[in-house]
């Protein structure tokens, strides 16, 4: 029952440490996705070609497409306006007394950066498994729980 209660919690350092890095992960897919709905209206994709005027009609996947779009931009301006907010959670729960300096670098380049423990090592020159253990107490202090 004790390493249930130990994994919810972890857990639940784990998800608000990466609601930022998800904030900004969905943010660079729309940006992507938009980016390709807009070639398409401007006919620059091979796939859509220019309006023949045959088939489906132009208005038809325009109007679909602005459409789209506009649901995207919606989407981003509520993303772009709570971005910084997320990012100043995750600091500041990262910056902690109680972390020491390689775990708190550990935790940036994770949760702030998105790098995985393959780069962070790279970067560090940490072993992966150490990384990967430095991880574990770093988010069981954070949980209270170490």
């Amino acid at each position: 029952m004790e390493t249930d209660y130990r994994k919810a919690v972890v857990a639940e350092v784990k998800a608000a440490l990466s609601v930022y890095i998800d904030a900004s992960r969905r943010l660079d897919k729309l940006l992507n996705n938009r980016e390709k709905n807009y070639a398409r209206i401007q006919c620059k994709t091979p796939r859509y070609g220019a309006y023949s005027g045959k088939g489906n009609s132009a208005p038809d996947w325009i109007a679909e497409g602005l459409a789209a779009i506009d649901v995207m931009d919606q989407e981003i301006r509520e993303i772009v306006s709570t971005l910084p907010d997320l990012f100043f959670q995750a600091r500041a729960l990262i910056d902690n007394d109680r972390l020491s300096l390689a775990m708190q670098l550990l935790l940036v380049h994770k949760y702030i950066n998105g790098h995985t423990f393959k780069r962070i090592s790279e970067k560090t020159d940490y072993n992966v498994d150490h990384l990967r253990r430095l991880h574990g107490r770093a988010l069981a202090i954070l949980a209270g729980i170490d």
